[in-house]
């Protein structure tokens, strides 16, 4: 093999042996180091690319009903996978629709015309579909709302599209299958029962579709306005004559409505106008209130508990069976994972060194001096322990309801690999989990009605559901028991609601005990702050503000944040955010290794 002589000469992939100006041609050149097989391949696989690119840019005709009609993909890269692809041809085709039905409505209108565009051009085309929902839940991620699964979550102008598409396309699945939408349409249906069949009647006559949707904004309106004036039993201390208390469905109407209007106004802030007169709480005679604190009515029904107080062992073993089945390549990957980080965290606590010592091992890069003036003393180095890893790592996983599924899978797959590394590297940790006790009120709930709904002190609102924190590994508690009982997050019984604020509290005061010179708190979550209860008497923005307003406050500790399919740094300064499934292990085990190897932070 030819053999390699200086420092500017390396091998290459092939073992070629080249020297420096070979490599900046290469490097400029790359494709002159190809053989004609790759080259063959590389000239095949671009012409792929452009069929492909061609044949969704040739779709614009068609669909538009304009012969001369084009878009281009100036985005399209040699690299998309099929999902992207499919989010191209699905944004190709909205475009092309609106040119087929073209409508002259604008600002909250405009989003009823493209439910319009969307449905007839569907009723057309139907094979469309798997492309239009793609696209619709790529612009819900990117959003951050595609995670939702309450009407809180996903807001207005979205759900008048996905609501209005499905009930006009004739197709028998949703554009998107989520219970947030299925709320939306029950709280659209009773609002709106003489505007909605006459945007049914007119969907086929543009001048008449234009004056209709106007109609049902106007009455949507309307509806948010006596909604606004009405005195609720609560407010006159009564109990009203339909009995004890609101019922249910009350209480949701309120909370739906609610929603929509702060919804409706934040449109309206963006510039763009409604077409309607959109009631604000000034325009009622009120005074817009600040944002409320939350604040417990009791915490007599918050428990703090371990998994295996609520779920058998079967359970966990059922779920780690069926993790290890479906999950084979990912277990794979995330051993690997998990060694490497092991290896890099056990390697810097081990290969830090003193230099210039009295005394130790020689340094053999002082050997020449050593030769040269042996009455040198300082010639010596020493290892010693890096104090880097003098950390002590709380990972809380919110626990919520829409973290249900692959989401959820994945998670405890990262955490068990995570653990692993940490354990092996005798990095002390803990893992936590955050939900609540019951989706829609528990027993505080209970207990502030038989209270008779007592109101908070000004300024608060009271949270009325039951705090239910889990205890999976503690520390100084050894890891070979919590990872086997790890799996049982993924029992879909256990996910609930999620109080990001009382949570992280929780979770940094059992932290604040630990002693070690550095304190990092990891928060994996996949969305903002939920609680329908205290959102139905507050509107959306108090359990958000809280979590706000305790992050700022907090200095003494590292918080850091994963956030799955939304982006995570609405709240938190020091955040990733990701949307691929495949990316959650991968990065969870970067983001350690990037806490661990760098400099304190506050």
């Amino acid at each position: 093999m030819e053999e390699v002589r200086t420092k500017i000469q390396k091998r290459d992939f092939r073992g070629k042996v080249r020297h420096g100006a070979e490599w900046l041609q290469l490097w400029a050149h790359p494709e002159d180091d190809l053989t004609a097989l790759e080259l063959s391949d590389r000239r095949q696989h671009n012409l792929s690319f452009e069929r492909q690119r061609q044949s969704v840019e040739k779709l614009a005709a068609p669909l538009s009903g304009l012969p001369d009609f084009s878009l281009a993909l100036p985005e399209a890269r040699a690299d998309w996978n099929a999902e992207q692809w499919s989010v191209a041809r699905g944004s190709l085709a909205r475009k092309a629709f609106l040119r087929r039905f073209p409508h002259s409505l604008s600002g909250l209108a405009d989003r009823i015309g493209l439910a319009r565009a969307t449905a007839l051009g569907l009723q057309q085309f139907p094979g469309l579909f798997p492309d239009l929902q793609a696209v619709s839940f790529k612009e819900l991620e990117d959003a951050g709302c595609g995670h939702a699964f309450l009407a809180a979550q996903l807001p207005l102008e979205r759900a008048l599209v996905l609501v209005l598409t499905d009930r006009w396309s004739g197709q028998a699945q949703p554009l998107w299958d989520s219970g947030a939408v299925e709320m939306w349409v029950a709280w659209l249906n009773r609002k709106c029962p003489r505007s909605l069949p006459a945007l049914d009647a007119s969907l086929h006559q543009p001048g008449a579709f234009a004056d209709a949707a106007r109609a049902f904004l106007e009455e949507l309106a309307q509806s948010l306005t006596s909604n606004l004036q009405r005195p609720t039993p609560s407010a006159e201390g009564e109990r009203g004559e339909t009995g004890e208390g609101q019922s249910s469905e009350d209480e949701d109407d309120q909370e739906m409505t609610s929603f929509a209007r702060d919804m409706f106004e934040r449109f309206d802030e963006t510039g763009e106008s409604a077409d309607v007169d959109v009631p604000t709480p000034e325009a009622a005679g009120d005074q817009a209130p600040a944002i409320p604190r939350p604040q417990a009515f009791t915490t007599a029904f918050d428990s703090e508990l371990p998994l295996s107080a609520v779920l058998p062992d079967a359970v966990f073993n059922e779920q780690a069976e069926r993790l290890a089945e479906k999950y084979r390549q990912q277990h794979a990957e995330a051993r690997r994972l998990s060694r490497a980080l092991a290896l890099a965290l056990r390697s810097r606590r081990q290969s830090d060194w003193q230099f210039d010592q009295e005394e130790g091992l020689i340094d053999a890069s002082r050997l020449a001096q050593i030769v040269a003036a042996p009455h040198r003393r300082r010639t010596f180095k020493q290892e010693y322990q890096s104090q880097d890893l003098d950390a002590a790592i709380t990972l809380l996983v919110d626990c919520s309801g829409s973290m249900r599924g692959k989401w959820m899978d994945l998670t405890v797959l990262a955490l068990q690999a995570l653990g692993d590394a940490l354990s092996l590297s005798a990095v002390p940790f803990e893992v936590l989990g955050f939900t609540t006790a019951a989706t829609n009120g528990g027993q505080s709930l209970a207990a502030w009605r038989d209270a008779s709904s007592p109101p908070p002190p000004e300024g608060t609102v009271w949270r009325l559901n039951d705090l239910r924190h889990y205890v999976l590994k503690g520390f100084g508690q050894p890891w070979r028991q919590p990872r086997l009982q790890v799996p049982g997050l993924c029992d879909a019984g256990l996910l609930k609601e999620n109080i990001d604020h009382e949570a992280l509290n929780w979770a940094l005061r059992r932290l604040r005990l630990v002693p070690a010179t550095r304190r990092v708190l990891v928060v994996i979550s996949d969305g903002a702050p939920s609680c329908s209860t205290t959102e139905r008497h507050a509107g959306g923005q108090a359990l958000p503000q809280a979590l706000r307003d305790l992050l700022a406050e907090t200095s003494d500790v590292e918080i850091y944040a994963l956030g799955l399919r939304h982006r995570a740094e609405t709240f938190y300064q020091r955040a990733v955010s990701i949307t691929a499934e495949a990316d959650l292990i991968p990065r969870l085990m970067d983001l350690t290794r990037e806490i661990m190897t760098r400099p304190a932070v506050r």
